[in-house]
């Protein structure tokens, strides 16, 4: 019975009309006791009522997240705006003694250079000094950004990174 496949693949892909197959024409839609699938399905169950909170989206004083966040704007190129969040970033870390950890490192360096990039390279100096002391992780890139600092400043803050 070719024609009856036809006419079933027809009617399940919702088709109608004459094919090249089937010349005679086929009923359009779904018969009448034919359920689509949107009406076979129950309705879902409500949702049950949550026993336990959800947890708390990180604080928005995070100095970690604070530093992410500053950072995103920078790479916008809204080295104003990163700045305020940069500066609660730094704050943040060190009022938690948290001033070993690589993202403190981080955040002074994203401070210093969006200060720098703001027009005040003399205050990106010495938290770009700080960096140098905290970590060797791309000191080579930090130097450069002290350097242009330095530049930027008039020379402020010379010779306070003589060992390497």
């Amino acid at each position: 019975m070719p024609q009856a496949g036809a006419i079933i693949a027809i009617a399940l892909s919702g088709g109608g009309g004459q094919t090249a197959t089937d010349p005679t024409p086929t009923q359009a839609g779904p018969s009448p006791d034919t359920k689509t699938p949107s009406e076979s399905r129950e309705p879902a169950p409500p949702a049950p009522a949550q026993t336990e909170p959800e947890p708390a989206p990180p604080s928005a004083e995070d100095p970690k997240a604070l530093n992410d966040q500053g950072f995103a704007l920078s790479q916008q190129g809204d080295n104003t705006g990163a700045v305020p969040v940069l500066q609660r970033s730094v704050e943040g870390f060190r009022a938690q003694d948290r001033r070993g950890e690589i993202d403190y490192a981080y955040a002074l360096f994203n401070l210093a250079t969006a200060l720098r990039q703001t027009g005040d390279p003399a205050a990106a100096i010495p938290l770009l000094q700080e960096r140098l002391q905290i970590s060797d992780f791309k000191r080579g890139v930090v130097k450069r950004e002290l350097k242009l600092a330095q530049d930027q400043a008039g020379g402020q803050g010379e010779g306070a990174d003589e060992d390497g």
